[in-house]
């Protein structure tokens, strides 16, 4: 016997666990093109959220993750999309904390981005922060694209552009 759906909204409004929702939505990304279809994907846990793209190329669907300066391939070769979001909610469930850990860095990288163009945080404090993080709960990198070198090389580039 299932819940209702109010009872099931008001479970996880009083739930002191935090919920793992993967939205397997057909949401259009920007790179969608009716012979290369690109879907975008959200798993949030609690207030965490993080975007993935499912999308087709040359007949095989990809998965990408979106950082907050660019999109990394994590998981690709699938024969359908189907496949693909499977093997998606394989790989949320083993990186799990670290998807949590990434959400919560890449809120902090879009925050501090103002910050830093307005002069109000200096670059040293910034990586500062992430080290400390980093020791206390390290995020998904996926192959050192989101290290704390690369996102202060970003970081940097956005100071010397403003």
């Amino acid at each position: 016997m299932g819940y209702k759906e109010a009872d099931f909204i008001e479970y996880i409004k009083f739930s002191e666990e935090k919920m793992s929702i993967f939205e397997d939505n057909h949401l259009i990304d920007v790179w969608y093109k009716r012979e290369e279809p690109a879907y975008q994907k959200v798993w949030t846990k609690g207030s965490e959220r993080v975007l993935f793209i499912v999308h087709k190329k040359c007949g095989k669907w990809h998965i990408f993750i979106q950082f907050p300066f660019c999109r990394v391939k994590i998981l690709s070769e699938y024969s359908g999309e189907k496949n693909a979001c499977t093997a998606l909610r394989i790989f949320i469930r083993e990186k799990e904390m670290e998807l949590f850990s990434f959400s919560q860095v890449s809120k902090y990288i879009e925050e501090t981005k103002e910050k830093l163009r307005s002069g109000e945080i200096e670059l040293k404090l910034i990586e500062t922060e992430l080290k400390e993080r980093e020791s206390s709960m390290p995020w998904l990198l996926y192959q050192h694209n989101f290290s704390i070198k690369i996102i202060m090389e970003y970081m940097n580039n956005i100071k010397e552009n403003d």
